[in-house]
């Protein structure tokens, strides 16, 4: 094992209250019913983008002004409510010290993943890089930024371990034949796991270090 792609939201931190938070203002503001809770926790594994034209059918200038108020409102205000996921800096450090390359592979935009990350003291142990959009907003199929991560860092697929928590992950895993290991504390469920075929469903960052192990 060579190197191991993570997912951001879900995975790494839970930025739920922020991403809330940010989307309940906008809608609020521009008189759009808020969705439930249970509603809101399936927006997060696409990007943001997506959700508001495929979900609130938004477009045009409705959808501009929209979305452009959200990215705003959560780049200045809601990105710091998130909270580092229960052992990862345990995780990362283990990774380092082995000589596994940790990467960050995800829709959401790279320099608001960088200011997270180094606000948090971990951008230092990301030692794969960051891989991700410009912006947060259009983006293209998450395998393809797994790609990407996969001819910069000079590996094969089999040499990687993809740690997500919704299909997109498994998905864009299995897209670039990667084997990928879902967690169990982010906002996916078994189910989905099972339903979309991961390879590994983990329960605590230290099964994650005994795959490394073995694989």
């Amino acid at each position: 094992m060579k190197a191991v792609f993570f997912d951001f939201d879900g995975v790494l931190f839970d930025t739920s209250e922020g991403i809330f938070e940010g989307m309940r203002k906008v809608l609020t503001d521009n008189n759009i019913a808020v969705p439930g809770e249970e509603v809101l926790h399936s927006f997060i594994g696409p990007p943001v983008y997506d959700t508001f034209r495929s979900y609130f059918h938004l477009e045009g200038d409705l959808f501009k002004k929209v979305y452009g108020e959200y990215r705003e409102y959560y780049d200045k205000h809601s990105y710091v409510r998130c909270t580092l996921c229960e052992g990862i800096r345990e995780l990362l450090e283990y990774l380092k010290d082995k000589g596994i390359l940790a990467c960050v592979v995800s829709f959401k935009a790279r320099f608001m993943v960088e200011r997270i990350l180094g606000e948090h003291g971990l951008l230092e142990l990301f030692t794969g890089g960051l891989g991700g959009t410009d912006t947060g907003g259009t983006a293209p199929d998450k395998s393809d930024i797994a790609r990407d991560r996969l001819r910069v860092l000079g590996l094969q697929p089999g040499e990687v371990l993809f740690v997500g928590d919704r299909k997109y992950d498994i998905q864009a895993a299995h897209a670039c034949g990667i084997r990928c290991a879902s967690v169990t504390w982010g906002f996916g469920s078994i189910e989905e796991f099972r339903e979309y075929g991961a390879d590994f469903i983990v329960n605590t960052t230290k099964e994650i270090e005994a795959l490394c192990e073995k694989l």
